[in-house]
């Protein structure tokens, strides 16, 4: 067998540079991953994914919606966090009629970083109805034929809860409105 001695050191060195930038090659490719990832869960919520998964599958019927519903208190905190008046958000409630009209005293976008918080008041003209584009979603109506509109959606658990995003729905936050006792 020949002796590889005289190749030894050199080959040696070699191979230890090769090791050396691989491993810096690996460890800025784990940097690189694990950045990625990082902000992949900042920007992706699976709370708010489970929530938006289990909502609003089935169309909800007049009958599903009929009474009144009250916002919870524990996610009237959530809004006030944001700067939105805790005893307006308190005192929400919306209540729909089987004939498509409804009355409510709610704010509409519960999220007091996006500027003039606006409150709709129960002698408001106000219809609903569920839109069928996409997900089944109820849309408010509030004032005249082109008065203003936004989303509650349908959380299909037991007991049935309506839901509207606080400020931004990556933040996975949620305003709940339960239904009242009869």
């Amino acid at each position: 067998m020949a002796s590889a001695a005289p190749f030894g050191p050199r080959v040696s060195r070699a191979f230890d540079g090769l090791q050396n930038a691989l491993e810096r090659m690996t460890m800025t490719r784990v940097a690189a991953v694990a950045s990625a990832l990082t902000v992949s869960l900042g920007c992706f919520s699976p709370t708010g994914a489970y929530r938006e998964l289990k909502s609003d599958r089935n169309r909800p019927s007049a009958a599903d919606l009929a009474g009144t519903w009250r916002v919870t208190s524990s996610t009237a905190q959530v809004a006030a966090d944001t700067g939105v008046s805790l005893a307006d958000v308190q005192a929400g409630f919306i209540s729909f009629r089987e004939d498509g009209t409804c009355s409510g005293d709610m704010i509409e976008d519960p999220c007091g970083h996006h500027g003039p918080v606006v409150r709709r008041n129960p002698s408001e003209t106000c219809r609903w109805s569920i839109s069928t584009f996409g997900k089944p979603t109820i849309t408010l109506t509030f004032g005249e034929a082109m008065g203003s509109s936004f989303e509650l959606h349908r959380l299909e658990s037991e007991p049935p809860i309506l839901w509207q995003y606080i400020c931004d729905p990556d933040w996975a936050a949620y305003l709940e409105f339960k239904r009242a006792a009869s």
